[in-house]
């Protein structure tokens, strides 16, 4: 029989699922959900992202992608909001734009960087008459969606950790 290998879900008593990635071929990472970090040792030196991203499955996708591409913790947050209720104790924000009726990425950003002025955070969305938009309410830099997102997001971290050093300190 072939390898087969899939993510687990895992119900949790807070009514909140988190999706156990460690049984996926990338084990370098660590993703957590919704906050539930998966770091055995959270002073292990890795560096900490939080992705905030509306969308479950294409946050998973994309968090193990970083995860295992920039050998990160990537905590996944579907809203803003559930972001802010933590300590922010994370080196780089990624933030989506688009929640519906929920707080948007822009004022997501703009609280992020009222609580983290050292923070370095991406915002990410697929309307170019957007991109500026991120940049006047705080963000270090953005992305445009074009399909190649995931390449993108780290090679900017990357060109990050190369100016600022292991710290990731705003410049």
């Amino acid at each position: 029989m072939g390898d087969h290998r899939h993510p687990q879900w895992h119900h949790r008593l807070d009514g909140l699922y988190t999706l156990d990635l460690s049984n996926m071929y990338c084990l370098e990472g660590n993703v957590g959900m919704n906050g539930q970090s998966r770091s055995d040792s959270p002073g292990d030196g890795k560096m900490k992202i939080c992705l905030i991203h509306a969308r479950r499955a294409a946050g998973e996708v994309l968090a193990r992608a970083l995860s295992c591409r920039l050998n990160a913790e990537v905590d996944v947050f579907s809203y803003c909001e559930n972001a802010l209720a933590t300590a922010l104790d994370y080196d780089v924000f990624v933030v989506y734009n688009n929640f519906q009726k929920k707080m948007t990425g822009f004022q997501g950003v703009k609280k992020i960087r009222a609580r983290k002025p050292q923070a370095f955070i991406v915002g990410v969305t697929s309307n170019p008459n957007l991109t500026r938009k991120f940049i006047s309410v705080g963000a270090d830099t953005f992305l445009l969606r074009a399909g190649n997102e995931i390449a993108e997001l780290v090679g900017i971290v990357r060109q990050r950790e190369g100016v600022a050093g292991s710290t990731l300190e705003r410049g």
